[in-house]
């Protein structure tokens, strides 16, 4: 554990985010993990939760599955309230094929979007909006997967009718492919 000043915190949380906007996802990894073993009052700044998701980017960026879903994992248990988190570990969970906890993880950033169509994180410093049709799209995905077809077909309705950006038409295709094969390695994941 090192003590930093406050100063010292911001400037290497503004240098790991620059280089997470650059692509340079190891660098990014290294300066996160710098904050991680802080101990002093700056800690209240950037709160763990916040600081293991960009980790748990970091990781996702780089292929790591197992240490982003370490990560995100941690990020959750620090703040449960961040649906953002739940997300992406629903994310790594589908992509490790471990779709009973990408369900689970779906339905509680569902739960903790508490009603909205989007939560933009970037006010918490982190550049992520999350939407409720990413959420609904990928939670059919693990639904089909389990083989619950009816609530696979619900969540892609409702995600439909919940898209908001242009870039969301990916969900339409992905239902249409879906009705067709009822093909259960569709992926969405945004």
């Amino acid at each position: 554990m090192t003590e930093m000043s406050m100063v010292e915190t911001l400037t290497i949380w503004n240098f790991a985010v620059s280089s997470m906007d650059a692509g340079e996802f190891e660098d990014a990894l290294k300066k996160f993990s710098v904050l991680e073993g802080r101990t002093d009052s700056s800690q209240q700044l950037i709160t763990s939760g916040r600081n293991l998701f960009n980790i748990g980017q970091a990781y996702f960026a780089l292929g790591e599955l197992e240490n982003a879903a370490q990560s995100f994992q941690a990020s959750v248990d620090k703040d449960k309230m961040m649906a953002v988190a739940h997300f992406m570990l629903g994310n790594v969970n589908l992509a490790l094929n471990r779709d009973r906890k990408a369900l689970q993880n779906f339905t509680d950033s569902q739960f903790y979007l508490r009603g909205n169509k989007l939560i933009n994180y970037q006010q918490l410093g982190l550049k992520f909006k999350l939407y409720l049709c990413e959420i609904l799209a990928n939670r059919a995905i693990a639904h089909s997967r389990l083989g619950d077809t009816q609530e696979a077909k619900n969540d892609f309705l409702q995600a439909l009718q919940a898209k908001v950006e242009p870039r969301h038409s990916v969900i339409e295709d992905s239902l249409l492919c879906w009705q067709v094969s009822c093909a259960c390695d569709i992926i969405v994941i945004f």
